[in-house]
């Protein structure tokens, strides 16, 4: 997503307090009030503590790349050419720019920006844990989408892949292969006009990864958020083309969230009899809240999969490592093994050849 300013990040309150103020579990509660408009914060917020801690996972979440940087990039590829393109003390060339090409064109030609803040991101974590299982989020930006009803180019939302997986910065990427709403209901149940965004891929975003899961050797993390995407996975299982190294995430949310089945025990079971006899590693996930306050947590591990958890799911919701620490309990309890980096790459057969434990 491209933003100038975290003034113009989404901010969504917290949806783990009931009207009374008491903490419930997720699933049984509805949030405070809807997501708010997509492009802009709200002046003041009930509970500053979790407002501050929603702009910091915002800020560090990468797949917010601020439109800026894009236009620095471009304005210093287009500075290298001999006529130039000098840099100002007042900015004017950005500006210039931002006049000269939409975002999406600004987009594909400073797709290098995107590489340097992964990249930035990824090495510190490689280098401290070299068998991590790390993969980059697609490019997207929900203001572009709405205007022009269409999602960006395949080589602009996908293509940083090849170039991640090349530089050993990432051993996975996204593999996305449907359209899903993003919205909490406004109080007539409806998506509200602005505050929305949908979530979509085409062909040629899938075509990508799978080139670069064939040629490099990159695992696949496959996300399902409606039956219709675990169709796709279905059918391209069927035909033997899903990449070695994959697993897939099934995502739900609360029924004030647009999109993603509920978590019920019924949803996930209509996932599993869909991929009954197929040799698949999956896990549950759900956005906005804690998939632990969910029967699908314990459901999952009972039936040999697994969940997912973290700030960019649950972005309201204590550290990663305080959700790490809880899952922990939970998986124990079930009597499930915990496995280390290098034996979840053995797990999931990623061939990456990088990060590949020595046999």
């Amino acid at each position: 997503m491209l933003y100038d300013s975290p003034a113009e990040m989404p901010y969504v309150d917290h949806p783990a307090f009931s009207p009374d103020g008491t903490r419930r579990p997720h699933w049984l509660i509805r949030p405070v009030r809807p997501v708010r408009d997509a492009y802009g914060l709200p002046g003041a917020a009930e509970d500053a503590a979790v407002r501050e801690e929603l702009e910091l996972a915002l800020r560090c979440d990468r797949e917010f790349l601020p439109a800026r940087v894009l236009r620095e990039e471009l304005a210093q590829r287009l500075d290298a050419i001999p006529n130039g393109f000098p840099a100002t003390e007042s900015g004017v060339e950005l500006r210039l720019l931002a006049k000269m090409y939409e975002p999406d064109e600004a987009a594909l030609a400073a797709v290098g920006a995107t590489l340097r803040v992964y990249i930035e991101a990824f090495e510190p974590v490689r280098e401290k844990h070299p068998h991590a299982i790390l993969y980059p989020t697609a490019n997207f930006d929900p203001a572009v989408y709405q205007k022009n009803r269409t999602p960006w180019r395949p080589e602009i939302q996908s293509g940083h892949y090849r170039k991640m997986a090349e530089a050993g910065a990432a051993n996975m990427v996204l593999f996305d292969t449907g359209v899903v709403p993003v919205s909490v209901y406004n109080e007539k149940g409806m998506i509200p006009k602005k505050g929305f965004w949908w979530y979509g891929f085409w062909p040629g975003d899938q075509e990508i990864v799978l080139d670069v899961c064939k040629d490099l050797g990159t695992g696949a993390s496959i996300s399902v958020f409606e039956p219709g995407w675990m169709k796709n996975v279905v059918a391209m299982a069927r035909a033997g083309i899903l990449p070695r190294g994959s697993k897939v995430i099934m995502y739900f949310a609360d029924y004030d969230w647009a999109g993603m089945a509920p978590p019920i025990p019924e949803a996930l079971q209509l996932y599993l009899h869909m991929i009954e006899g197929l040799d698949l590693k999956w896990s549950v996930g759900m956005v906005g809240g804690d998939i632990m306050d969910t029967p699908l947590a314990r459901m999952a591990l009972e039936r040999g999969g697994n969940f997912r958890v973290g700030l960019e799911d649950w972005w309201t919701g204590p550290s990663n490592l305080e959700q790490l620490k809880r899952a922990k309990e939970l998986i124990n309890k079930v009597g499930r093994p915990i496995v280390t980096g290098a034996e979840a790459i053995k797990y999931l057969d990623i061939p990456f050849p990088a990060t590949r434990p020595k046999a």
